[in-house]
């Protein structure tokens, strides 16, 4: 028989002891698993929370090694590990796109902040949602009697003088002594107290005020409020950063600003040209407007007139038009420089400072238009009539106190009636009425400093309208190589100049499109011509003004002399007043100057009518 073998009956106590030691591994391997997802989770919400940013420079302390990049939950609030181990101290912190502020002890800051003049507000999570400016806050003293002073290495800002709540721009360079106006004296940059921030090579400006003064504001100064603006003093242009801004905050060379409930950032912003460089002309419906550097009309103030350099624009309405332009008086080193008659009979250019007011430049027959470059008076004068009775006429200049007398050109027919200075064009440009003592007609000219005349072609833009022979062209502006212009239609007669304007149009013609003017020899200082003849006979040259029934007997230059200065008649220093503000109301006069008749029928009295 076979053997069996006999299957051994397993202990239960073994298949207990197998399943407890199952039971412990696994119990391992989930504390294990657990663990490792606590680990994870930490590192992930440390990695979510801290990204790579630009950091201010700010005061840190020095923490343990080990201690993770990011953020740290503390008893006192949040704080920021930087890569360095140091936590953000003081400072403000960009992260993941949003700023956040931590305080002395790198504590994350939260609810509100006031801070230079700024009020800053946090969201429940800490990160920076609202800017607005303090308006009651006071810079603290510095001991300088500086109305709301800056300071940067380069320069120094503060407020000047002025009634309201805007006031100008004041500033010095480090590295000179004088004090000159952001923008320039003629128009200035302005904003309001406790508004500007000096940071690097830029003033920044955000023109606030309070609502009970808003009332009070012209339109350009609405305009102004809560735009920021900044600007290199000494430039001759400012940047808009942007509109409707509540307050803002300048952070390694970026600018953060609120704007509708929103914090936004930029690096630079909308270049604007300053002071007169500002003001440009446009052409619409026929008509010349002025506009602003935002290129928004300029509206008039209670004169209605506005002043750029040597020009006043008479502004007709809200939408800047222009309705004429007349020569400003000219201040330079507390003088100011106008054109009056002298003794009722003639114009002359005059010079008035504290000492009085005294004629500085006189011609036989009158000077007819002026204007200063360059630390010279460049004025046009008649110097002689030929035998069949044309007038010419020729350039000087002279100092700044009517020394020096030049010829600049050579004779030409006709007279420059206007003249005007523009600096960036380096030339002058005036009206000319090349037979004045024929008919009205006029063109522009553009003038050399070295006299070099040219006429600037208007042929293609004087048509569509019916004209006389006195149709003729004021200036109104010289922009880049446009010549913006009102072309007008006149009633004129030689013996009272302009008596009605039958129509005007705006044309614009390019300064390039130009032909030279042939001009001739001067005159010897001892030739006589018959208009120098004419004046001793007696002849009596009278501007428009004057009085025709004054006596003829006045002191003239004799023909041997005939750049001598003829006795004025009055006390030279006299405190003669200066020319007024044009009225509001007033009409240009336009009437070019007309020589004397050539008939023998007016040789009793001739009368010279100069344009103003």
């Amino acid at each position: 028989m076979a053997n069996r073998k006999r299957r051994k009956k397993e202990s239960p106590v073994k298949a207990v002891f197998l399943a407890l030691i199952a039971v412990i591994i696994m119990v391992c391997a989930v504390s294990v698993v657990m663990s490792v997802y606590r680990k994870i989770s930490k590192d992930y919400e440390n990695l979510e929370q801290s990204i790579s940013s630009s950091e201010t420079t700010g005061e840190t302390i020095a923490i343990e090694n080990g201690v993770a990049t990011g953020w740290q939950l503390t008893d006192d609030g949040y704080r920021y590990v930087n890569e360095d181990e140091t936590y953000v101290t003081d400072a403000w912190k960009l992260i993941d796109g949003l700023l956040y502020h931590f305080d002395e002890n790198g504590i994350m800051s939260t609810g509100e902040l006031s801070q230079e003049g700024q009020k800053f507000t946090f969201s429940d999570k800490g990160y920076l949602k609202d800017i607005q400016a303090d308006l009651s806050w006071q810079p603290e003293s510095t001991g300088e009697n500086l109305d709301s002073l800056v300071k940067a290495n380069a320069f120094f800002c503060y407020l000047g003088e002025a009634d309201g709540p805007f006031k100008p721009i004041m500033y010095r360079k480090a590295t000179e002594t004088k004090v000159m106006t952001l923008g320039g004296e003629s128009a200035p940059e302005r904003t309001t107290r406790n508004s500007m921030r000096a940071y690097g090579d830029y003033v920044y400006y955000l023109p606030k005020v309070k609502s009970g003064q808003a009332a009070g504001l012209t339109d350009e100064e609405l305009r102004l409020c809560d735009s920021l603006f900044r600007m290199i003093p000494g430039s001759g242009e400012k940047e808009l950063i942007a509109e409707h801004v509540g307050g803002y905050l300048l952070l390694d060379n970026v600018i953060y600003y609120s704007q509708g409930g929103t914090v936004k950032s930029a690096s630079s912003g909308t270049k604007i040209a300053v002071g007169e460089k500002q003001y440009r002309v446009i052409v619409k419906d026929d008509s010349c407007f002025m506009v602003d550097g935002m290129n928004q009309p300029v509206r008039p103030d209670s004169t209605g007139v506005l002043e750029i350099g040597d020009r006043l624009y008479r502004i007709e309405n809200d939408q800047g038009k222009i309705k004429y332009v007349k020569r400003a008086q000219e201040q330079i080193g507390g003088a100011s420089y106008y054109t009056d008659t002298v003794s009722g009979q003639y114009q002359g250019i005059f010079r008035k400072d504290s000492g009085g007011a005294s004629v500085i430049v006189q011609e036989p027959y009158g000077v007819q238009s002026y204007c200063i470059a360059g630390q010279k008076i460049y004025y046009s004068a008649y110097v002689e009539k030929d035998g069949s009775g044309v007038w010419y006429s020729q350039l000087f200049k002279t100092g700044l106190d009517g020394s020096g007398k030049e010829e600049v050109s050579g004779r030409f027919p006709g007279m420059i009636g206007t003249m005007y200075y523009y600096e960036n064009a380096g030339e002058i440009y005036g009206e000319y009425h090349p037979e004045i003592w024929n008919r009205a007609y006029g063109r522009i000219v553009s003038i050399g400093l070295d006299g070099t005349i040219y006429t600037i072609n208007d042929e293609a833009v004087r048509t569509g309208e019916s004209v006389s022979d006195n149709d003729m062209l004021e200036l109104v502006m010289v922009d880049g190589d446009t010549v913006t212009c009102l072309w007008h239609d006149v009633v004129w007669n030689r013996s009272t100049g302009i008596t009605s304007t039958l129509w005007d149009k705006a044309v614009q013609v390019k300064k390039s499109d130009r032909t030279l003017l042939e001009t001739g020899q001067s005159l010897p200082p001892e030739e006589e011509t018959e208009a120098q003849t004419e004046a001793q006979d007696g002849v009596v040259i009278r501007p428009i003004g004057g009085d025709p029934t004054a006596a003829p007997d006045v002191d003239k230059p004799t023909a041997a002399n005939p750049g001598a200065a003829p006795n004025p008649g009055v006390d030279p220093n006299a405190d003669k007043p200066t020319m007024p503000v044009v009225s509001p109301d007033a009409d240009k006069p336009t009437a070019p100057a007309v020589p004397p008749s050539t008939t023998a029928a007016a040789q009793d009295e001739v009368i010279i009518k100069p344009v103003n």
